[in-house]
């Protein structure tokens, strides 16, 4: 008895264990993010006036709305809005969806990812923070 009692114990024990990716939940992704930084070809550039004031809003239905800002007559104003969808698809990784146009997000930790727009070429991405 006592030896069906351990295995039991122990493949209890095997059974919640699981890797830290698997730990991500969809939940690490709601909330309100500002664009901190860009890349270009590995080399960190300048954000374009006002767009630090970029942000986006992601909804725990899997949906999400971006807000985008350009300098006019000396102020912010939004130039863009977009709306669209979001799919954890493993570990850290996530794909955005607008329409027919995907992109790539990877979550650094619970503050910080990182956007591509071509899986491809991670030296061109931008870094999100959570506000």
């Amino acid at each position: 008895m006592k030896k069906i009692i351990l295995l039991f114990a122990i493949s209890l024990t095997f059974l919640n264990c699981s890797s830290s990716d698997e730990n991500v939940s969809d939940n690490s992704l709601i909330g309100t993010w500002k664009i901190s930084e860009e890349y270009s070809n590995g080399e960190k550039t300048q954000l374009r006036e006002c767009q630090e004031n970029d942000f986006t809003e992601i909804f725990s239905n899997n949906t999400f709305k971006a807000t985008f800002y350009e300098k006019v007559d000396n102020e912010c104003i939004t130039n863009d809005d977009s709306s669209g969808t979001w799919k954890h698809i493993g570990g850290k990784e996530y794909n955005i969806i607008v329409g027919d146009k995907k992109v790539w997000l990877t979550l650094l930790d619970n503050t910080t990812f990182k956007l591509f727009e071509d899986k491809n070429d991670v030296d061109s991405h931008e870094v999100w923070k959570l506000q």
